[in-house]
């Protein structure tokens, strides 16, 4: 019995890592980092710890945030270990030597060191905080996010010349996305220019729900049929870019699930993630609602 276990896989597939498995038969349980200190699995006797896990890195200077392979540190190595005999004698085997565990840095770089702190300024700024650089932060942030993030809210008319939050500011940092999807989202909703609300927030949904689950809406085909899913997903494609190609395909999407049927194999035509299209329909739809 082989159950992943991961933060975007939905609750009731979730599940199965926590129930009893059939009689005479073994619980294999592919887990990330969720299994480490967020939830504790009954009935683990061992654990395979590669030593690796994926970590969101933001590049200040680009301003893109990628999905990297890291070596774990020490603390997480014996984390890891931890899982396995917490209710009956369990073993942890590690698939790297002593050598390279001697090297593993002692703690995991906190998560606000690698992260876009973009929305946090923001915060800051708007609770009275106006030397961000300064601020006591408990794991002090790069320098070079925190001045990008300023950047970016100056360039977004978040922050005035003097570094204030404007209305719009306010206003973006009261929505639940980044300052960029957020003005975005605002400005599709003021007079006098094309209303564009619905169509903006499906493909705001489309990204976020990419982004949450480190999936794509579009999968990587395998070498099988990667040439003829690559020449099928050209009837998604938008000469005015990537984003009108999101909202095409999220909208055929919808018009299959009217249908109630076909939606697997018109999902398997045309290399579309499955998953990840039902959490944007369920972020699509909260967001119409809010």
């Amino acid at each position: 019995m082989i159950c992943p276990l991961f933060a975007a896989l939905p609750p009731h597939l979730q599940y199965r890592a926590f129930a009893l498995p059939p009689p005479d038969t073994r619980k294999i349980i592919l887990a990330t980092n969720i299994a480490e200190t967020s939830v504790t699995v009954p009935g683990v006797r061992f654990v395979i710890d590669p030593g690796l896990s994926k970590r969101r890195k933001f590049n200040a200077q680009l301003g893109i945030e990628t999905l990297q392979i890291h070596p774990i540190s020490k603390s997480s190595a014996a984390q890891r270990a931890g899982r396995a005999g917490r209710e009956a004698p369990g073993k942890c085997y590690r698939l790297y030597p002593t050598s390279d565990f001697d090297v593993l840095a002692d703690n995991t770089t906190p998560e606000i060191r690698d992260c876009d702190i973009t929305s946090l300024v923001l915060t800051l700024k708007i609770q009275g905080h106006d030397d961000i650089l300064n601020f006591p932060f408990l794991d002090r942030p790069k320098r070079e996010s925190v001045v990008r993030g300023l950047e970016v809210l100056y360039l977004l008319g978040a922050l005035d010349r003097e570094g204030r939050p404007t209305d719009l500011g306010k206003e973006m940092n009261l929505l639940p996305l980044s300052p960029e999807l957020a003005k975005v989202l605002i400005s599709s909703t003021r007079e006098g220019e094309s209303n564009c609300v619905a169509e903006v927030i499906d493909i705001i949904a489309c990204m976020s729900a990419s982004s949450a689950s480190s999936n794509a809406i579009f999968m990587m085909p395998n070498a099988e049929n990667r040439e003829t899913i690559t020449e099928n997903r050209m009837h998604f494609v938008s000469v005015y870019g990537d984003h009108i190609t999101l909202l095409q395909a999220f909208r055929e999407y919808l018009s299959v699930v009217k249908l109630a049927s076909g939606v697997k194999d018109w999902c398997n035509r045309w290399g579309i993630n499955r998953r990840v299209m039902k959490n944007v329909v369920v972020l699509s739809s909260f967001s119409s609602d809010f």
